[in-house]
């Protein structure tokens, strides 16, 4: 059996997708560790571990727990750890944070990176246990659905770090652009044929559908390894704008270079081109989501577990 903690599968499908799709054995989720005989003990997004500390006193002594239990788990199953980000998101005690990474790191077997370009966050002593597979990415399952031919633009997940408000903004309160919006941030809501923008979420049907309808996104936001709706975006094959920093950690589709544009306002006139460039570079993009199929990473996954 593989133990997998924690247990973030109601907000974000890579855990279940990525783990089980392929799995050999039983996989169970769990939302607290304790010692147990296992084969694996895999763990991700481990600041969870930091949430509840209210002084960095407290994240330190975390920290050393865990390295307690870890050293005790190491003599049942062997660890495997997947960083997910450059630093998490909600977490104020950087290094507490990377005291439980260090320590994790120890006692690890195999640590999974989702890029080349995050091995920076890996010392050179434990490059050996690293292992690369790249983020899922799951094709539209609407692909027969027409898009619109005018402007559609599309919106979907957490705002988090943006760095282009006015851009969005400007998008918004464009008459003549369609618009599906999901942004718990909105006072206004609109639920037109052309036009949903909703503070609510998205069911899953209702993005895939809004997402095949539209034709371009944007992505401007402070660094990060990786990012599940950018994903999204690219497996529904929009022209998403962005700048550098948004993507430096990332792997995108070669023809997305011609998308990264700092924008403060939407150039409408250049679109049609863009879209017109992704249509020529559509084959390339298909065997880029093909290449992250769900099966594909599941099976890297657990090849890299049988080898040891």
């Amino acid at each position: 059996m593989l133990i997998d903690f924690p247990n973030f599968a109601l907000n974000n499908p890579w855990q279940v997708k990525t783990i089980q799709t392929s799995a050999p054995m039983p996989v169970k989720i769990v939302r607290s560790l304790e010692e147990c005989d296992c084969f694996a003990l895999h763990i991700s997004w481990e600041h969870i571990l930091l949430r509840s500390c209210s002084t960095a006193e407290e994240a330190s002594q975390v920290a050393s727990a865990m390295d307690d239990f870890l050293r005790r788990q190491a003599r049942k199953s062997i660890i495997i750890w997947t960083l997910h980000n450059e630093t998490a998101h909600n977490v104020p005690f950087k290094e507490s944070e990377a005291q439980l990474r260090d320590v994790i790191m120890e006692h690890a077997a195999i640590i999974f990176l989702m890029s080349e370009k995050h091995l920076f966050k890996i010392p050179e002593a434990h490059h050996h246990k690293v292992k690369f597979n790249p983020h899922y990415i799951e094709s539209s399952p609407l692909d027969s659905v027409p898009r619109f031919s005018e402007p559609t633009f599309f919106r979907y997940g957490a705002a988090r770090d943006e760095t282009n408000e006015g851009l969005y903004l400007d998008i918004l309160n464009r008459s003549n652009i369609n618009k599906f919006v999901s942004d718990k941030r909105l006072n206004g809501e609109l639920n037109e044929p052309c036009q949903v923008v909703t503070k609510r979420r998205f069911t899953l049907h209702e993005a895939d559908l809004y997402a095949r309808f539209s034709n371009f996104s944007t992505f401007y936001r402070k660094p990060k390894f990786n990012s599940g709706v950018l994903n999204f975006m690219i497996g529904n094959k929009l022209v998403v704008f962005h700048d550098a920093d948004a993507t430096k950690y990332m792997d995108l589709p070669a023809c997305f270079e011609k998308f990264r544009i700092p924008m403060d306002s939407f150039d409408e006139d250049c679109l049609g081109d863009m879209v017109a460039h992704l249509n020529d570079n559509i084959e390339e993009i298909d065997e880029y989501i093909a290449a992250r199929h769900p099966a594909i990473v599941s099976d890297r996954f657990w090849e890299a577990v049988a080898s040891l």
